[in-house]
């Protein structure tokens, strides 16, 4: 899953080379799908107990807030 974090941090450079747009566009996608693999074969590596980690960040409901919360009683 480490590894997958450099490609990310190139990912804001692509614009400033000096590339047609179709080549940055291509460049940028195919760095996309290198990173997504690689994270997902580093969350696999690490474990079942890893990928439901994960899974859980993004299925996460917020917590509602305060103000919502007095918001949504009624009066």
């Amino acid at each position: 899953m480490v590894v997958s974090l450099p490609i990310w941090v190139v990912l804001p450079i692509i614009p400033f080379l000096p590339l047609t747009v179709q080549e940055r566009a291509t460049f940028a996608g195919g760095l996309i799908i290198l990173a997504e693999i690689l994270f997902w074969c580093g969350a696999a590596l690490a474990g079942p107990a890893a990928v439901r980690r994960l899974k859980s960040w993004w299925r996460s409901t917020p917590k509602p807030t305060e103000a919502s919360e007095q918001l949504n009683q009624p009066k």
